[in-house]
């Protein structure tokens, strides 16, 4: 799906209502339905990617009506969107006194709808939405005796600034942020949070490179220090959107996920270390 925006202006307005959809995305996979129908109450998004959101928001509050209301007005611009067509047989299903169909949300990974004993996943549109690995392989680290390639050393020469650590290796640049980005439990930035990675966004401005954004969440104590989630993918998520209405970059130009727990920046367990550890990894390689 593409989104649409009332005033169009072209790519800038694409990347504005990218963050906007990016945002209400963000507060719904946290529960809070009403803040993200109010967000896109607010924001200036209008088309087919805005309400098929709020028809899921809808769906995973229950209010089945309004959902297939939103779904109905994604068919009148897409008919043959095949995930709107799905959302509203499964309501129709159930207006016709079968099963209920409980919605569960997966975060970055979409909404399940089941039925009868089915699960048919219903992945979420996000316009331009760059490809979103959900078990990326492992980065390895360069070995510090490593010389990097002098192409990959001006460019993290180029990249560095306050509130980031920058480190050239042997096929990227690599990106870690001092500060944590985002609150406990959650993929809403921070104000800090969006700043500093604006301003990571505004140095990569006018370069021809590929970025990818790996999500991270604080470890807790007890568990597997292995797999990513849907919440290190829905970080990917929202850093990716400020990244690339910061720099130019089109969504298409980043890949995202989730990385694995053991490969957080910080790893450990102390409160001040754990804040730190909900951020992403930016990877940035030349084109």
């Amino acid at each position: 799906m593409t989104a649409g925006h009332r005033d169009a202006e072209g790519p800038v307005d694409e990347l504005v209502a990218a963050l906007a959809l990016a945002d209400a995305a963000a507060l719904a996979r946290r529960g809070a339905y009403e803040e993200a129908l109010r967000a896109l109450d607010e924001s200036a998004v209008d088309g087919p990617a805005e309400w098929d959101l709020r028809a899921r928001i809808h769906a995973q509050r229950g209010d089945l009506p309004a959902a297939d209301a939103a779904w109905h007005r994604v068919l009148a611009v897409l008919p043959d969107d095949a995930d709107a067509r799905a959302g509203r047989r499964r309501i129709a299903r159930t207006a016709h006194g079968r099963r209920p169909v409980p919605v569960v949300a997966l975060g970055a990974a979409g909404l399940v709808l089941l039925a009868a004993g089915t699960a048919t996943v219903v992945a979420p549109h996000h316009p331009a939405t760059p490809p979103v690995r959900s078990a990326p392989p492992a980065v390895p680290e360069t070995p510090r005796r490593a010389t990097p390639d002098p192409e990959l050393a001006l460019l993290a020469d180029a990249l560095r600034g306050p509130g980031v650590r920058v480190r050239a290796r042997s096929h990227d640049v690599r990106i870690v942020f001092t500060r944590g980005l985002y609150g406990p439990d959650g993929a809403v930035l921070t104000a800090d949070g969006r700043r500093a990675l604006a301003a990571t966004g505004r140095r990569l401005r006018d370069r021809t490179v590929r970025v990818t954004v790996l999500g991270h969440e604080a470890r807790l104590l007890g568990t597997e220090p292995s797999g990513g989630s849907d919440l290190e993918v829905s970080r990917a998520v929202t850093a990716a959107a400020v990244l690339s209405a910061a720099s130019g970059l089109p969504l298409s130009a980043f890949t995202l996920g989730g990385a694995e727990q053991s490969a957080a920046p910080y790893a450990g367990h102390d409160p001040a270390t754990r804040s730190r550890d909900r951020t992403v990894t930016v990877l940035v390689a030349p084109a």
